[in-house]
């Protein structure tokens, strides 16, 4: 191992060697300057050899008595600080010895102002009080020492090597692919550390905490410094360390699940294959099973308040939040499954999240434990400003610091006005600017607005210009928007707003392994500097140009590869040049992402940036034919990705749109809730009326899901009126599918058997195998609520054979197709008690269901299959094949679902005696059969149970079970 050791010479020479000798004998490579074995670099002064030096190594020792060295004026720091610089910013391992004297004298050094320190003569050079203020947030790390002699570092030193190599173990099974950038000017946050260290330690009943705070407070500082500090460097024992930011460019929940499955299992992994619901499963088992330590960060990104490409723009006290009661609920339903699943107590590993909004999935949940983070203590707010520079007594620093609460962002940009400040030079005595502040209440926008206003009017208007990037920035970036006539008056500014700590900045490396700098903005001052900006149209249309000029990547396996192509979509959207926005959505992204696995909530993310101020308020110059595409393609994408509600908000817009457009063409068209009438002279389009006629069929269908069995019927038969109008006969087919299914449902089953005759032959005489399939699936279907699974079976099998037709014909098969029939194959085999011929049949179901995350059945196949092993005898399978089935129907709000499962459910606890659980799960069997969702607000609606709109077959097998059962 390659060991430098950083220190003064004149004082350490003798401690130096020993060191040196000591660390060569037990086989390590030490480097100190001026020894053998040093790498120089001849075309290099001494600074720069050093600091190469120190970031080559594998481990770096420093050790600090009374000299600091030789300081050069260029960077205002000595070799040896310079050295330290350097490998803390490339994450060294690190060991600090500090000699005790030095560190008595300078606590008491750094307590006084200027003048008094005058007055005193001091055994150290003042550049080692200087540095030793700017190590103090190191105070209690584990790898800093106080030593008196040789003997004193060699003890500690060994102990360190032995974290080392733990620490290595660890590292080597960490998943961190966007490692956090911190601060270097962290400070304190004991409080919050020793939180959750017991929180780690102790609170074994809580697997979950919810680390909740606003903008600014530092939660992802103080989380990832914990994890370094706590975890890594004392060689904690986990099985794995996870860290997941949310706020890096296309991070979601269904990119982060994938990542993990990479990461574990490998690129190659079956699992990539299939579905979503599988790929969590399997990673929440990895997570249950064994020891994890998980730390999502940014988690609001993935809430309904903060989700949109607009996230990064938005502020904490954005009135639009509280308005929607759902604003903390997940955007993606299976993610508030999932964090609930981590705060179970039958999970081994913890899970720490930081977001500005605790998640409404969390709510009652009682293994997740909530902490509310707030400002810094005195202590911590004093550190921080020394660290930054700032000098002054401790009532001065304190007394500036309790003006604005101790908000961590304010005291970064306070502090930075102040040391940059060329008058006061860093002294808060000395600062006039202070002044000004007396009078404002202590909120961070109003040090953000004097922050922003020390600027002169053109570095205002970049600083707003650099916050329209929604992500961190290289300088190529920066120079494509920057209006600076010369590379050194751009390169001034940006130092001058970095000073001040407006903007941040970090060395990357690029693909190619260049090193790089990166440059960023918090989100609450890019949310107060993008408001400020004057042009953004002007500044988002540079932004397009520039990310349009970026090659496209030979090919698509991820959506990472599509990165250029959204930022370009994002600032084409932004700068308002919606048209242009969709035709590229069109052209670029939409066949990618929708064959791409999990990217649904992605293409509702993007098209959703379509409608800046709500769906159902469109930009004013976007044509209506894409209008209603876009909201087609959401309403697709709500559907699939099993939200049957927001879709059916999607299509009720549709609807609307063409209606009008059809009333547009033909003032006596009427279509309201109780007249509808086609003029038998209409001037109407066929290709109008017929998108109408589409437009209520997939509204129809999605209604179905969410038990809205009236307005199915409504739609459907005027959907229907419409083909018969036009002459439309295979569009009238699908829809009468729909509604003799619909039919069954309301145990109409004489009107249910018509309407699927009239399906069947149409598909028949247009000689249509997949349309045939899908209509002798519902007579399948229809047959087993009717209980007649002999009838079932044959329609089922009929419905295969077509299937195999339908794909001998196209050369490929239509799989959906191949699920459905499977699944009520088994199903009909298990009505019948027959447990061996269903066994095939239904994995075919499940598995392929699972490949295409064929959200919509999964739960039913589920419940058949628990059915099937409660014949088995096999109830320790049966149970949690229902209770997947039932939290999946749940999720997403499929209520017919829902209620067959209860009566499932029911039987089961029925035939195991426990009568009292059978006898709740017959009640919600009983309720959920005359109950819908409301589109609205998701809650459920209950229909008077004289109504003909429930799920009558359920209802009836319930009141019959709750009869018996109170006998």
């Amino acid at each position: 191992m390659k060991v430098m050791i950083s220190s003064t010479v004149k004082d350490l020479v003798d401690l130096r060697d020993r060191l040196y000798d000591y660390l060569k004998e037990k086989g390590h490579e030490p480097w100190i300057s001026g020894k053998p074995g040093f790498p120089t670099h001849l075309d290099n002064d001494a600074m720069t050899c050093c600091v190469k030096a120190a970031e080559s190594s594998d481990y770096f020792i420093l050790i600090l008595d009374r000299h600091s060295g030789l300081t050069y004026k260029k960077t205002g720091t000595s070799i040896t600080e310079a050295e330290f610089n350097a490998a803390s910013n490339s994450n060294k391992p690190r060991s600090i010895f500090v000699r005790e004297p030095v560190d008595s004298q300078c606590k008491i050094f750094r307590q006084m102002s200027e003048d008094q320190r005058k007055d005193i003569k001091w055994d150290c050079d003042h550049g080692v009080y200087d540095f030793y203020d700017r190590l103090q947030h190191l105070e209690n790390v584990p790898w800093r020492h106080l030593f008196s002699d040789y003997n004193n570092i060699i003890e500690n030193l060994k102990a360190d090597f032995q974290k080392f190599e733990r620490r290595k173990i660890l590292l080597d099974k960490s998943f961190t692919p966007h490692p956090y950038h911190e601060d270097p000017h962290f400070t304190g946050r004991t409080t919050e550390r020793k939180m959750l260290n017991d929180w780690l330690i102790r609170d074994k009943d809580k697997p979950l905490l919810s680390l909740v705070g606003i903008g600014g407070m530092g939660k992802s500082a103080l989380a990832w410094r914990w994890l370094q500090e706590e975890i890594i460097d004392k060689g904690m024992e986990f099985d794995g360390i996870v860290w997941w930011s949310f706020y890096e460019k296309e991070m979601t929940f269904s990119s982060f699940i994938r990542s993990f499955i990479i990461h574990k299992w490998g690129e190659k992994s079956p699992l990539l294959q299939m579905a979503t619901s599988e790929q969590i499963n399997k990673v929440f088992e990895e997570f249950q099973k064994n020891n994890y330590l998980i730390i999502l960060d940014g988690v609001e990104r993935i809430l309904k308040a903060y989700f949109g490409l607009g996230s990064p723009y938005q502020k904490d006290d954005d009135k639009t939040l509280s308005s929607d009661k759902d604003f903390r609920a997940c955007i993606d339903p299976s993610a508030g499954n999932f964090l609930q699943k981590l705060a179970s107590d039958s999970v081994k590993s913890k899970t720490l999240l930081t977001t500005r909004l605790h998640p409404k999935a969390l709510d009652t949940t009682a293994g997740c434990l909530r902490y509310n983070l707030t400002s810094f203590s005195r202590e911590d707010g004093e550190e921080f400003f020394r660290r930054q520079g700032v000098k002054g007594t401790r009532a001065e620093i304190e007394r500036e610091c309790e003006k604005y609460g101790f908000h961590p962002l304010s005291l970064r940009l306070l502090s930075g006005m102040i040391v940059s400040d060329p008058e006061c030079k860093g002294d808060i005595a000395k600062c006039e600017i202070l002044g000004r502040i007396e009078d404002m209440a202590p909120k961070e926008h109003n040090i953000l607005e004097l922050s922003y206003n020390a600027l002169d009017d053109e570095k205002k208007e970049f600083v707003s210009s650099l916050a329209a990037f929604r992500s961190p920035m290289d300088f190529e970036a920066i120079k494509s928007i920057a209006k600076y006539e010369n590379h050194k008056e751009l390169i001034s500014a940006l130092i001058e707003v970095v000073n001040r700590g407006i903007l941040f900045q970090r060395k990357e490396k690029d693909k190619k392994g260049k090193e790089i700098t990166i440059y960023d903005l918090h989100p609450i001052v890019r949310s107060y500097c993008y408001v400020r900006l004057r042009d953004k149209e002007g500044v988002h249309s540079q932004l397009r140009d520039y990310f349009a000029s970026v090659p496209e990547p030979e090919k698509i396996e991820s959506i990472d590869d599509l990165a250029p192509v959204i930022e370009l979509y994002h600032h084409t959207v932004r700068a308002g040049r919606y048209e242009e926005a969709i035709k590229l959505y069109k052209d670029r992204l939409s066949s990618p992402l929708y064959f791409m696995s999990g990217s649904y909530q992605t293409q509702i993310e993007l098209l959703s940036a379509i409608f800046p101020e709500d769906y159902d308020k469109p930009p004013k110059d976007l044509r209506e034919d894409n209008i209603a595409w876009a909201l087609n393609s959401l309403a697709n994408s709500y559907s699939i990705s099993g939200q049957p509600r927001r879709a059916v908000l999607m299509f009720e817009m549709i609807k609307k749109i063409d209606i009008k457009n059809l009333q547009n063409q033909d003032a006596r068209f009427i279509f309201t809730d109780d007249r509808f009438v086609i003029p038998k002279d209409h001037t109407m389009s066929t290709n109008y009326l017929e998108q109408c006629a589409i437009s209520l069929g997939n509204l129809a269908e999605d209604q179905l899901k969410i038990g809205d069995l009236e307005s199915v019927e409504y739609n459907l038969q005027r959907a229907i009126n419409i083909c018969e109008e036009i002459d439309e006969e295979r569009y009238k087919a699908m829809w009468q599918e729909i509604l003799g299914k619909n039919f069954a449902y309301i145990g109409n089953f004489i009107d249910s058997a018509k309407e699927l005759d009239i399906a069947f032959e149409i598909q028949k005489r247009y000689n249509a195998p997949q349309g045939q399939c899908i209509v002798t699936i519902s007579r399948s279907l229809r047959a087993l609520l009717m209980d007649d699974p002999k009838e079932a079976l044959k329609c089922a099998q009929q419905a295969l054979e077509f299937a195999k037709k339908e794909e001998k014909e196209r050369g490929e098969p239509t799989i959906r197709d191949f699920i459905r029939a499977n699944w009520l194959i088994g199903a009909s085999y298990v009505a019948m008690g027959k447990v061996e011929e269903a066994e095939a049949p239904f994995q075919f179901a499940i598995t392929e269901c699972r490949k295409i995350n064929m959200v919509d059945h999964e739960a039913p196949i589920l419940l058949e299959l628990a059915k099937l092993r409660h014949l088995q005898q096999k109830d320790n399978e049966s149970l949690p094949l229902a209770t997947e089935a039932l939290e999946i129907a749940n999720r997403c709000g499929y209520v017919l679902q829902q209620a067959d499962i209860h009566f499932f459910l029911a039987q089961y606890y029925k035939d195991l005696g426990d009568l009292a659980k059978a006898h709740e799960h017959a009640e919600l069997a009983k309720l959920r059969s005359h109950q819908m969702i409301d589109v609205k607000t998701g809650d459920y609606i209950t229909k008077p149970e004289d109504t003909k709109w429930m799920y009558r077959p359920c209802y009836d097998k319930a009141v019959k079970m709750l009869v018996e059962l109170e006998a």
